[in-house]
């Protein structure tokens, strides 16, 4: 598989929120301070597990 030229990345990095991702998908955003949890989208589970913070366009899986 061909990898994305560096540049290509970063560009999406910055431009794509990762919140309005998630939200565009259905899954439903729960603020928690200044970050928003949410139903991991990578495996089942019953409890949000998965952390997004806007100010880094990061996210953290706990689960």
């Amino acid at each position: 598989m061909a990898r994305l030229a560096d540049e290509i990345i970063n560009r999406i990095k910055t431009e794509v929120s990762l919140l309005r991702l998630v939200e565009s998908q259905g899954y439903k955003l729960t603020q928690q301070g200044k970050d928003y949890v949410v139903s991991c989208p990578f495996h089942e589970e019953n409890t949000a597990s998965c952390v997004i913070s806007p100010k880094t366009n990061l996210f953290h899986c706990f689960g």
